[in-house]
Protein backbone atom coordinates (compact mmCIF):
# COMPACT_ATOMS: atom_id res chain seq x y z
CA UNK A 1 0.00 0.00 0.00
CA UNK A 2 1.33 3.35 -0.80
CA UNK A 3 0.28 6.71 1.20
CA UNK A 4 0.77 10.26 1.43
CA UNK A 5 2.78 11.84 4.37
CA UNK A 6 0.92 11.21 7.47
CA UNK A 7 -0.55 14.56 8.89
CA UNK A 8 -2.00 12.33 9.09
CA UNK A 9 -3.65 11.63 5.82
CA UNK A 10 -4.79 8.43 4.12
CA UNK A 11 -4.97 6.23 1.17
CA UNK A 12 -7.72 4.28 0.63
CA UNK A 13 -7.82 0.64 1.73
CA UNK A 14 -5.97 -1.72 -0.70
CA UNK A 15 -8.29 -5.13 0.69
CA UNK A 16 -11.78 -5.32 0.06
CA UNK A 17 -13.58 -6.18 3.17
CA UNK A 18 -15.66 -10.09 2.69
CA UNK A 19 -18.63 -7.97 4.71
CA UNK A 20 -20.81 -7.95 1.63
CA UNK A 21 -21.48 -4.33 1.77
CA UNK A 22 -20.39 -3.61 -1.59
CA UNK A 23 -22.27 -0.22 -1.80
CA UNK A 24 -20.83 1.32 1.63
CA UNK A 25 -17.03 -0.28 0.17
CA UNK A 26 -17.14 2.23 -2.67
CA UNK A 27 -18.34 4.94 -0.63
CA UNK A 28 -15.26 4.31 1.29
CA UNK A 29 -13.04 3.88 -1.70
CA UNK A 30 -14.34 7.14 -3.72
CA UNK A 31 -14.08 9.26 -0.28
CA UNK A 32 -10.51 8.31 0.40
CA UNK A 33 -9.02 9.54 -2.56
CA UNK A 34 -6.22 12.10 -2.18
CA UNK A 35 -8.06 14.73 -3.75
CA UNK A 36 -11.32 14.24 -1.56
CA UNK A 37 -8.68 15.30 1.59
CA UNK A 38 -6.09 17.35 0.08
CA UNK A 39 -8.40 20.42 1.40
CA UNK A 40 -9.14 18.92 5.07
CA UNK A 41 -7.13 19.00 8.17
CA UNK A 42 -5.14 16.06 9.43
CA UNK A 43 -7.55 15.72 12.32
CA UNK A 44 -11.14 15.80 10.70
CA UNK A 45 -9.57 13.21 8.30
CA UNK A 46 -9.44 10.70 11.28
CA UNK A 47 -12.82 11.49 11.98
CA UNK A 48 -14.10 10.71 8.79
CA UNK A 49 -12.39 7.36 7.68
CA UNK A 50 -13.24 6.59 11.96
CA UNK A 51 -17.09 7.30 11.30
CA UNK A 52 -16.53 5.22 7.64
CA UNK A 53 -14.97 2.68 9.17
CA UNK A 54 -18.14 2.51 11.59
CA UNK A 55 -20.38 2.95 8.37
CA UNK A 56 -19.01 -0.44 7.02
CA UNK A 57 -18.54 -2.86 9.82
CA UNK A 58 -22.19 -2.36 10.81
CA UNK A 59 -23.85 -1.62 7.32
CA UNK A 60 -25.81 -4.46 7.02
CA UNK A 61 -29.10 -4.16 9.78
CA UNK A 62 -28.94 -8.38 9.54
CA UNK A 63 -25.70 -8.85 11.29
CA UNK A 64 -25.94 -10.36 14.65
CA UNK A 65 -23.19 -9.39 17.15
CA UNK A 66 -22.05 -13.22 16.75
CA UNK A 67 -22.11 -12.36 13.11
CA UNK A 68 -19.79 -9.81 13.19
CA UNK A 69 -17.63 -11.24 16.22
CA UNK A 70 -17.06 -14.03 13.42
CA UNK A 71 -16.17 -11.51 10.26
CA UNK A 72 -13.19 -9.92 12.88
CA UNK A 73 -12.04 -13.09 13.80
CA UNK A 74 -11.41 -13.64 10.45
CA UNK A 75 -10.10 -10.54 9.88
CA UNK A 76 -7.34 -11.40 12.26
CA UNK A 77 -6.54 -14.67 11.21
CA UNK A 78 -5.61 -12.99 7.29
CA UNK A 79 -3.97 -10.05 9.16
CA UNK A 80 -1.94 -13.11 10.67
CA UNK A 81 -0.94 -14.15 7.00
CA UNK A 82 -0.64 -11.01 5.12
CA UNK A 83 0.72 -8.45 7.65
CA UNK A 84 0.34 -4.76 7.00
CA UNK A 85 2.65 -2.59 4.55
CA UNK A 86 2.40 0.86 4.46
CA UNK A 87 4.65 3.15 2.21
CA UNK A 88 4.99 7.18 2.61
CA UNK A 89 4.14 8.30 -1.47
CA UNK A 90 6.44 10.93 -1.12
CA UNK A 91 9.83 9.50 0.69
CA UNK A 92 8.95 6.31 -0.69
CA UNK A 93 9.81 4.73 2.95
CA UNK A 94 7.82 2.51 5.25
CA UNK A 95 5.68 4.39 7.21
CA UNK A 96 4.24 0.79 8.77
CA UNK A 97 5.54 -2.81 7.72
CA UNK A 98 4.64 -5.74 9.35
CA UNK A 99 5.49 -9.03 8.22
CA UNK A 100 3.25 -11.64 7.78
CA UNK A 101 3.07 -15.51 8.49
CA UNK A 102 2.85 -14.77 11.80
CA UNK A 103 3.89 -17.55 14.06
CA UNK A 104 1.71 -17.69 17.07
CA UNK A 105 3.19 -19.31 20.31
CA UNK A 106 1.12 -20.10 23.40
CA UNK A 107 1.26 -18.73 27.01
CA UNK A 108 3.25 -21.68 28.13
CA UNK A 109 5.52 -21.50 25.38
CA UNK A 110 6.08 -17.56 25.86
CA UNK A 111 6.41 -18.07 29.94
CA UNK A 112 8.79 -21.28 28.99
CA UNK A 113 11.20 -18.79 27.14
CA UNK A 114 11.56 -15.81 30.26
CA UNK A 115 8.38 -13.96 28.67
CA UNK A 116 9.97 -13.38 25.15
CA UNK A 117 9.01 -13.73 21.79
CA UNK A 118 11.53 -14.23 18.96
CA UNK A 119 11.46 -11.28 16.40
CA UNK A 120 13.72 -13.34 14.00
CA UNK A 121 10.41 -16.06 13.88
CA UNK A 122 8.00 -13.05 13.46
CA UNK A 123 6.41 -15.00 16.91
CA UNK A 124 3.52 -13.29 18.87
CA UNK A 125 2.17 -14.48 21.71
CA UNK A 126 -1.73 -15.13 21.83
CA UNK A 127 -3.46 -14.64 25.86
CA UNK A 128 -6.36 -16.51 25.57
CA UNK A 129 -8.80 -14.81 28.04
CA UNK A 130 -8.50 -11.47 26.21
CA UNK A 131 -7.68 -12.53 22.39
CA UNK A 132 -4.91 -10.35 22.23
CA UNK A 133 -1.70 -11.39 20.46
CA UNK A 134 1.23 -9.25 21.48
CA UNK A 135 5.19 -9.38 20.34
CA UNK A 136 7.76 -7.50 22.28
CA UNK A 137 10.58 -6.03 20.10
CA UNK A 138 12.22 -4.44 22.97
CA UNK A 139 11.40 -4.96 26.86
CA UNK A 140 13.46 -1.73 27.48
CA UNK A 141 15.44 -1.09 30.60
CA UNK A 142 14.13 0.31 33.66
CA UNK A 143 11.40 -1.10 35.86
CA UNK A 144 8.06 -2.70 35.77
CA UNK A 145 4.76 -1.10 37.30
CA UNK A 146 5.48 -2.23 40.50
CA UNK A 147 2.62 -3.43 42.52
CA UNK A 148 0.60 -0.42 44.18
CA UNK A 149 2.75 1.70 42.06
CA UNK A 150 1.04 4.67 39.31
CA UNK A 151 2.93 6.79 37.34
CA UNK A 152 2.73 8.22 33.86
CA UNK A 153 3.71 6.53 31.04
CA UNK A 154 4.25 8.34 27.60
CA UNK A 155 3.53 6.40 24.10
CA UNK A 156 4.47 6.55 20.96
CA UNK A 157 1.92 4.49 18.70
CA UNK A 158 0.55 3.68 15.16
CA UNK A 159 -3.41 2.12 15.08
CA UNK A 160 -3.63 0.69 11.95
CA UNK A 161 -7.67 -0.71 11.33
CA UNK A 162 -7.62 -4.03 10.65
CA UNK A 163 -10.82 -4.43 8.55
CA UNK A 164 -10.30 -1.30 6.50
CA UNK A 165 -6.94 -2.15 6.30
CA UNK A 166 -5.64 1.84 6.86
CA UNK A 167 -3.59 3.71 9.34
CA UNK A 168 -6.59 5.17 11.39
CA UNK A 169 -4.66 7.27 14.02
CA UNK A 170 -1.08 8.13 14.69
CA UNK A 171 0.77 10.51 17.36
CA UNK A 172 4.20 10.25 15.06
CA UNK A 173 3.28 12.94 12.94
CA UNK A 174 5.39 16.05 13.69
CA UNK A 175 2.00 18.33 14.79
CA UNK A 176 1.08 15.78 17.50
CA UNK A 177 4.67 15.08 18.55
CA UNK A 178 4.15 18.44 20.65
CA UNK A 179 1.44 16.87 22.70
CA UNK A 180 1.90 13.41 22.96
CA UNK A 181 -0.17 10.92 24.29
CA UNK A 182 0.01 10.15 28.22
CA UNK A 183 -1.79 8.10 30.32
CA UNK A 184 -1.76 7.62 33.82
CA UNK A 185 -1.04 3.83 34.86
CA UNK A 186 -1.43 2.17 38.18
CA UNK A 187 -1.10 -1.60 38.89
CA UNK A 188 -3.20 -2.67 41.64
CA UNK A 189 -1.32 -5.58 42.72
CA UNK A 190 -1.86 -7.42 39.33
CA UNK A 191 -4.75 -5.50 37.98
CA UNK A 192 -3.80 -2.48 35.80
CA UNK A 193 -5.86 0.23 34.75
CA UNK A 194 -4.71 3.40 32.80
CA UNK A 195 -6.63 7.02 31.87
CA UNK A 196 -5.36 8.97 29.12
CA UNK A 197 -4.77 12.44 30.25
CA UNK A 198 -3.82 13.94 26.83
CA UNK A 199 -2.97 13.12 23.05
CA UNK A 200 -4.38 11.85 19.78
CA UNK A 201 -6.00 8.53 21.21
CA UNK A 202 -7.59 10.92 24.25
CA UNK A 203 -8.92 13.89 21.56
CA UNK A 204 -10.02 11.35 18.80
CA UNK A 205 -11.97 8.89 20.67
CA UNK A 206 -13.57 11.57 23.30
CA UNK A 207 -12.14 9.08 25.65
CA UNK A 208 -10.20 8.80 28.42
CA UNK A 209 -10.52 5.47 28.61
CA UNK A 210 -7.30 3.48 27.73
CA UNK A 211 -7.50 0.40 25.57
CA UNK A 212 -7.61 -2.84 27.80
CA UNK A 213 -5.60 -4.07 24.90
CA UNK A 214 -2.40 -1.37 25.73
CA UNK A 215 -2.37 -2.61 29.21
CA UNK A 216 -1.20 -5.87 28.53
CA UNK A 217 2.08 -5.29 28.31
CA UNK A 218 2.61 -3.92 31.55
CA UNK A 219 3.14 -7.14 32.89
CA UNK A 220 5.75 -8.18 31.39
CA UNK A 221 8.21 -4.54 30.01
CA UNK A 222 10.28 -2.58 31.62
CA UNK A 223 9.93 1.29 31.93
CA UNK A 224 12.58 3.95 32.06
CA UNK A 225 14.26 6.95 29.91
CA UNK A 226 17.32 6.90 27.56
CA UNK A 227 19.53 7.61 30.08
CA UNK A 228 22.81 6.49 28.37
CA UNK A 229 24.13 4.45 25.20
CA UNK A 230 22.40 0.96 26.56
CA UNK A 231 19.57 2.31 27.53
CA UNK A 232 16.13 1.37 25.08
CA UNK A 233 12.50 2.03 24.93
CA UNK A 234 10.08 -0.41 25.77
CA UNK A 235 8.59 -1.55 22.01
CA UNK A 236 5.43 -3.75 21.25
CA UNK A 237 3.18 -4.53 18.66
CA UNK A 238 -0.02 -5.96 19.45
CA UNK A 239 -3.47 -7.33 17.31
CA UNK A 240 -6.18 -5.89 19.44
CA UNK A 241 -9.57 -7.42 19.12
CA UNK A 242 -12.65 -5.32 19.59
CA UNK A 243 -13.63 -6.60 22.90
CA UNK A 244 -10.07 -5.10 24.27
CA UNK A 245 -10.07 -1.61 21.99
CA UNK A 246 -10.88 1.73 22.09
CA UNK A 247 -14.89 3.12 22.18
CA UNK A 248 -15.25 3.32 18.21
CA UNK A 249 -13.63 -0.38 17.42
CA UNK A 250 -15.74 -2.03 20.67
CA UNK A 251 -19.13 -0.14 18.84
CA UNK A 252 -18.49 -1.23 15.66
CA UNK A 253 -16.85 -4.44 15.94
CA UNK A 254 -13.47 -4.24 14.41
CA UNK A 255 -9.93 -5.05 15.14
CA UNK A 256 -7.24 -3.37 15.23
CA UNK A 257 -3.45 -3.45 14.94
CA UNK A 258 -0.93 -1.13 17.19
CA UNK A 259 2.53 -0.65 17.35
CA UNK A 260 3.75 1.13 20.32
CA UNK A 261 6.64 2.69 22.29
CA UNK A 262 6.13 2.74 25.99
CA UNK A 263 7.90 5.27 28.09
CA UNK A 264 8.26 6.68 32.07
CA UNK A 265 7.34 9.68 32.63
CA UNK A 266 9.87 11.86 35.07
CA UNK A 267 7.23 13.94 36.83
CA UNK A 268 4.51 13.15 39.18
CA UNK A 269 1.01 11.37 38.26
CA UNK A 270 -0.95 14.27 36.99
CA UNK A 271 -4.70 14.74 36.23
CA UNK A 272 -6.56 15.04 33.56
CA UNK A 273 -7.25 19.28 32.59
CA UNK A 274 -4.04 20.12 34.18
CA UNK A 275 -2.78 23.42 32.29
CA UNK A 276 0.62 22.56 33.31
CA UNK A 277 0.94 18.94 32.24
CA UNK A 278 2.56 19.09 28.58
CA UNK A 279 4.90 20.94 29.51
CA UNK A 280 6.56 18.70 32.39
CA UNK A 281 5.61 15.66 30.31
CA UNK A 282 8.43 16.48 27.88
CA UNK A 283 9.35 13.39 25.61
Amino acid sequence: MIQKPFSPSFSAPSKELNNGCGSSRNVLSTALTVSAFARLSGRFVCYVLIALAGMLQSCSDDDTYADKREREHEQIQGFLVTGAQVKDEESGEWTLNVPGNIRVISEEEFYRNDSTTDVEKNEYVYFGQSGVYMQILDKGTGEKLAEGETCNIITKYIEFNIASDSIQTTNLSIAQAMVPDVMVCSNNYGVFTGTFIQGMMYSTYVSAAVPAGWLVPLSYINLGRLENENSSYAHVRLIVPSTQGQANASANVYPCFYDIIYKRDRSKPVSNGDSSASARLQD
